[in-house]
């Protein structure tokens, strides 16, 4: 078992745990054993010091005196000898009774009274609660009628539980009519942007006459006989409304407010003559849009105000008196259609024609300047001053280069072969085979430095060897080599580096002429085309004029990953002659497990019988 040791001990110290004494050697950092010979061992034989204390009695007295501590008007005085403890009250006048308490009455009080607080100190008063006294019971309490719940709420009291319930008034029912001083007119509630009826309150009205002479226009200066020298302003009794000058035609605001000032006119309402008065009506007849208008006319130019004219598939914008230019879109396809005897002419100092997205070019004019030509938004033709630049081969009948070839290399060990339009290479090809035809036009566009690429009739380093015969530029690294091939060319040429073995590759004479026209396995020879190998793959069409023969031995065979159709006109038929015809011959399990459709005919090996696939099953011929 462990021993819990004290921690962090010093040299000398001592310990009793396990029945004897440990000491601590802080030389060997370690508690070692204190062993007495033919002797009992116990605490008694370790000095106590100030590192070696025991829990005796008097120690713990002491401890506990030390932790007690006396309070305000509080003495302890502990008896170290008769281990006692003893707390005294040394100071204060603490209350011993209820009368001693400063807010509490001296008077004595009586049988069954209790303390009760008279507004200034607790005295004895008797008790009202029960018991021996009159107090009030609960079936003593009751409450008066305070009305109906929905008009001053309701007050209950339930005399065995108690508890009293309040039912508190419904003060508002939620409609309009039970409000009472309700506003009668608008400003009553406070809506200050309603037409009040007023003429003064509408806009854009006319100036009413005042009905002042003054505001009168054209009017005489002077009265007749001009000898009358009387001022206006020396008349008296004037009239002060335009009945009393005998008018009868003026209008008067009582009569504007009468036709105007209406309360039932909605939007799109317009202001009519009945023939006596005006009044508002809906707008009926006149023209509410250019559809009913078959012959519209712009009296000056047409703004969009920022929107669109929309044209419908089919629908045209026509120009010219014969409407001779049109564009349009057939729902497919946008069209500019000119079929008049002119031209269409497009102006502008650079016009482009590009995709729908307008992220790539298809061609560029320029006034003045080169025109281009693009493919794939990249320029391959472009016209100068000087002539045309083109990017790639020009393919022509003859007299062009047919293809180039991009011709690096790949350290000493190969020449790298690559063409832009990724179509003899999609990818980088170390010392291919070529084949090239006869009468064609070949370019190889070298970036090789050190490495020196010849055209050979024999494999091997160094110069020997040359093939010359429309060879232009044998043993360039940097440039360009053109060979045009000849008709007499040989079947198998090579192309070699003249410094490096490894860097070689064998070029492929086609065509005709030569020694045969070799290309692999296939030859031609006059109209016979014939191969070294055992198969002869064609990758298109085939069509055959004459008759299909084979001489060689063994049974020729078709194969196709597909269907084989043999089709005759519908006047004429399918023969099989001077031979049998001889039907796939497979047992019933294989036979089952064909995917048939009505017309598949086969020779039944478990039955031995010739079949035919009828309305969805096998019949037997025979």
């Amino acid at each position: 078992m462990s021993i819990n040791f004290p921690s962090n001990p010093v040299n000398g110290q001592t310990f009793i745990a396990l029945g004897r004494g440990w000491q601590y050697n802080s030389s060997a950092t370690a508690w070692e054993a204190l062993i007495r010979v033919n002797t009992a061992f116990d605490s008694d034989d370790i000095t106590e010091g100030t590192t070696n204390l025991y829990q005796n009695p008097e120690n713990i007295q002491d401890e506990v005196n030390n932790l007690l501590v006396a309070g305000s008007n509080i003495t302890l005085t502990y008896n170290d000898v008769a281990n006692s403890l003893t707390i005294d009250s040394t100071g204060g006048s603490g209350a011993t009774a209820l009368e001693d308490l400063t807010n509490v009455s001296s008077t004595a009080p009586s049988t069954a009274q209790v303390l009760k607080w008279a507004g200034s100190e607790w005295a004895p008063a008797a008790d009202a609660t029960g018991g021996g006294g009159s107090g009030i019971a609960l079936t003593d309490l009751s409450v008066g009628a305070e009305g109906t719940a929905s008009g001053d709420g309701d007050v209950s009291y339930n005399n065995v539980t108690g508890v009293f319930t309040y039912t508190p008034p419904v003060l508002f029912d939620g409609v309009y009519s039970s409000l009472t001083g309700t506003p009668t007119t608008l400003a009553g509630y406070g809506i200050t942007d309603a037409f009040d009826g007023a003429y003064n309150s509408l806009t854009g009205k006319p100036t009413l006459f005042d009905g002042a002479y003054s505001s009168l226009s054209g009017i005489p200066s002077t009265f007749s006989p001009s000898s009358h020298n009387q001022s206006w302003s020396t008349i008296i009794s004037t009239p002060t409304t335009i009945s009393g000058y005998g008018i009868t035609d003026g209008y008067a605001n009582s009569n504007v407010d009468t036709h105007l000032n209406q309360s039932n006119p909605t939007s799109g309402y317009v202001l009519s003559w009945s023939g006596t008065d005006y009044a508002w009506v809906a707008q009926s007849g006149g023209m509410s849009d250019l559809i009913d208008d078959t012959t519209p006319q712009l009296g000056g130019d047409l703004d969009t105000n920022g929107n669109h004219i929309n044209f419908g598939d089919g629908n045209r914008a026509k120009f010219g008196t014969g409407t001779d230019m049109q564009i349009y879109h057939s729902g497919i396809d946008s069209i500019i259609e000119d079929t008049g005897v002119g031209s269409i002419i497009i102006r502008s100092g650079t016009t482009y024609i590009q995709n729908a997205a307008g992220t790539k070019t298809s061609i560029q004019t320029n006034a003045g300047a080169g025109q281009t030509l693009y493919y794939n938004n990249n320029p391959v033709f472009v016209t100068s001053s000087g002539g045309i630049d083109i990017t790639g081969d020009v393919n022509l009948d003859s007299g062009g280069v047919r293809y180039t070839f991009n011709v690096s290399s790949s350290g000493a060990s190969a020449y790298v072969f690559n063409d832009t339009a990724q179509v003899y290479f999609p990818a980088n090809a170390n010392n291919p085979t070529l084949y090239l035809k006869r009468g064609d036009i070949y370019k190889f566009s070298l970036n090789a430095s050190g490495h020196p690429f010849y055209i050979k009739t024999q494999i091997g380093t160094g110069t020997g060897n040359q093939y010359t015969s429309g060879v232009s530029g044998n043993g360039t690294q940097i440039g360009d080599i053109t060979f045009k091939v000849p008709m007499n060319a040989p079947d198998t040429l090579y192309y070699q580096c003249s410094a490096h073995s490894g860097m070689v590759g064998t070029i492929n004479i086609m065509g005709a002429g030569g020694g045969g026209g070799s290309t692999g396995d296939i030859s031609f020879s006059g109209s016979t085309l014939s191969s070294s190998g055992t198969t002869i793959t064609l990758d298109d069409n085939v069509t055959v004029s004459g008759t299909l023969t084979s001489s060689q031995a063994g049974a020729p065979i078709l194969t196709s990953a597909s269907s084989i159709t043999l089709q005759a006109s519908t006047s004429s038929r399918v023969h099989v002659s001077q031979s049998p015809l001889r039907l796939y011959n497979v047992s019933t399990t294989n036979r089952n497990s064909i995917t048939a459709a009505d017309g598949d005919m086969i020779y039944n090996t478990t039955t031995n019988k010739a079949q035919v696939f009828a309305n969805g099953s096998w019949v037997d011929l025979h």
